[in-house]
């Protein structure tokens, strides 16, 4: 299945660009990676692509082919031993150890594809916007979000050997826009050393929220470059309220807040799920400061939109109906309060 769409994508875009490795200065179109692919062969049952270089992806593919196991490793890291496999598995990923020890999770053909048609389309990921890899491919995260838009979606991807401020910078160079997904010290680290490309339109970050400075200066970014209503200008301002109610700096949440509001309903309408998600967020910030009657009335229209928009017992309507039983609460409506929690329940 997954060597089947892979051919067909490699097809669809055979004179495209579709790897570009930096440290060795190397390029493959879709139909060059196709061809260079078809000469690499599965050494064992199972595969084990490591690295960071364009020889995990031909590792990857072999295993693709010839119906093998791959179970991606970090550099260094040594094959686990296996007792069996469980049936229709193509895939293993071996799960980090920050949290105890690491476990295999096994993985079919179809679950790898939805996984892939999941990530493109939550994130927004386009061809026209290669992504910038400096995460491990091994890992989960690198191996979602680069390899498998790569081979079943079409997304370019543009390596760069280490996650260095001055290798980033100019493994960018080269593309009109790009994608780059990191994790928060990486994110800090270039934003530091002021080495964040300026042709990224699309930024992603894992395992932690950024830091608060680093999102306000990404928000500002998008702001300049995209404008208030553009998709990633305004869940950079959802992800900034969030963090400074979080840090307790609720004057500043408010205002992202309200910016966020207006500017969801000005790109999708009043009644959308972000303008409601808007209003709550807001609520919370006017609970936060003892500014009950003021949440009352803009959990009262948000309860109204809500019924009327996504229904009785949507989530967003009942987060708003507990908001509006916890205001009244604050304000001795003690009746009002337990008639709303009811009918919650």
């Amino acid at each position: 299945m997954l060597y089947k769409r892979w051919r067909k994508i490699s097809a669809e875009h055979r004179n495209e660009i579709a790897l570009r490795d930096f440290a060795s200065g190397k390029r493959w179109t879709f139909g060059e990676l196709f061809s260079e692919g078809e000469k690499c062969r599965a050494k064992a049952e199972i595969v084990f692509p490591s690295g960071h270089s364009p020889e995990f992806v031909f590792q990857l593919l072999a295993a693709w082919r010839e119906n093998k196991i791959a179970c991606p490793l970090e550099h260094g890291q040594s094959p686990p031993k296996f007792s069996g496999t469980p049936k229709n598995c193509i895939h293993f990923k071996i799960t980090s150890a920050t949290t105890g020890n690491s476990r295999l999770v096994a993985f079919t053909s179809e679950q790898l594809a939805a996984d892939a048609e999941n990530i493109v389309a939550t994130m927004d990921l386009r061809a026209v916007r290669p992504n910038l890899g400096v995460i491990s491919l091994a890992h989960s995260y690198g191996f979602s979000n680069l390899i498998l838009p790569l081979l079943l979606h079409g997304i370019p991807l543009i390596l760069a050997p280490a996650p260095l401020p001055e290798i980033v910078r100019r493994a960018a160079e080269t593309e009109k826009t790009l994608t780059l997904a990191a994790v928060p010290a990486m994110w800090l680290a270039w934003h530091e050393a002021d080495a964040i490309p300026g042709n990224i339109r699309l930024a992603i970050s894992a395992s932690a929220p950024l830091p608060v400075n680093l999102e306000q200066e990404i928000l500002k970014r998008f702001r300049a470059t995209k404008g208030p209503t553009d998709t990633n200008t305004r869940k950079s301002m959802q992800n900034l309220g969030i963090y400074l109610s979080e840090a307790h700096r609720v004057p500043e949440a408010e205002k992202v807040h309200r910016e966020f509001f207006a500017a969801s309903s000005k790109a999708e309408g009043p009644d959308s799920k972000n303008a409601l998600i808007g209003m709550n967020n807001l609520a919370a910030d006017l609970i936060r400061e003892h500014r009950y009657q003021e949440a009352q009335a803009l959990l009262s229209g948000a309860l109204v939109r809500e019924r009327r928009a996504v229904g009785d017992i949507h989530p967003l309507t009942l987060f708003s109906m507990n908001n509006l039983a916890d205001v009244f609460m604050h304000i001795g409506r003690y009746p009002e309060a337990e008639a709303m929690l009811e009918e919650i329940r």
